[in-house]
């Protein structure tokens, strides 16, 4: 987020008379709305992309139900990524296959256990030694042997949604 955003943000919070204040539930729940209908709205010019996970599980989140066209559509776009029980990333390497994982297992989990096993599969075969995760080579960013936090954040997150949904995941890795 911008420092100009990060600033009105602050802001807005120190403008509050009384930060303790309840919360008015009914706007929130109408914000909520509000933001899933856009997304919803959005849905097919995000189909193809890089974010239709991060999309997905938002609406998810916002309770859209997850045999929605929109939602099922993101499941049919995921399971392309996996051949012979292989998941192949488009572009996004381990943040796609983190956030497909995430969405997968909060839609329905074990449902989708082999399609996690394979992300999972994915994510621990591109690991370094080190124990970290980062870009993929020639992907513009500075290769770190060490792992990138922001990335490796990512690997833990779509380790731990596998996980949750019953995906053994060795010790060794979490380690």
């Amino acid at each position: 987020m911008s420092q100009l955003r990060w600033g009105l943000v602050l802001t807005s919070l120190l403008a509050v008379s009384n930060p303790a204040e309840a919360v008015d539930a009914a706007r929130v729940n109408q914000a909520i709305d509000r933001g899933a209908a856009y997304l919803r709205s959005q849905m097919s010019s995000w189909a193809d992309s890089r974010e239709a996970s991060l999309v997905a599980l938002a609406l998810l989140k916002a309770k859209v139900s997850g045999d929605s066209p929109e939602l099922q559509g993101v499941v049919g776009k995921i399971r392309e990524k996996i051949m012979d029980g292989r998941y192949t990333p488009k572009s996004d390497h381990v943040y796609e296959a983190a956030s497909d994982a995430q969405f997968l297992a909060d839609l329905g989990g074990e449902q989708y256990k082999a399609e996690l096993q394979a992300m999972t599969n994915y994510i621990i075969s591109v690991r370094f030694p080190t124990g970290g995760w980062d870009y993929p080579e020639g992907s513009g960013h500075f290769r770190n042997t060490q792992g990138d936090t922001s990335v490796t954040q990512y690997a833990c997150l779509g380790l731990w949604a596998a996980t949750r949904s019953g995906v053994d995941v060795p010790l060794e890795i979490w380690n």
